[in-house]
């Protein structure tokens, strides 16, 4: 599925979500920091941090990228695991556009 990690998430109020340095949020911020981000007990295999680099990476090579649907399950459970319902609910939303 083709993805746009520029876009801004919105707010409750459709306003763009800002960072605290007041700068608007861009999907691709919020994926790559959920990827890269581990709990404090949370074992991870040298072959999954690959992954998720791998995936990571591809945000930032372009603005549109093109996902298989086995990283976007990927990507919406690690933002989930890391993130409020704000920020989980925006990015699935942006994920599943048609």
């Amino acid at each position: 599925m083709k993805i746009n990690g520029a876009q801004i998430l919105k707010s409750y109020d459709g306003s763009d979500l800002k960072d605290p340095e007041g700068k608007p949020v861009q999907l691709r911020t919020i994926i790559a920091n959920a990827l890269n981000s581990t709990e404090k007990d949370e074992k991870q295999t040298g072959e999954m941090k690959i992954k998720l680099y791998q995936i990571s990476l591809k945000f930032y090579e372009s603005d549109e990228l093109d996902l298989t649907n086995e990283q976007l399950v990927l990507i919406e459970q690690r933002v989930a695991k890391f993130y409020n319902a704000l920020i989980v609910g925006r990015v699935a939303e942006l994920l599943n556009k048609p």
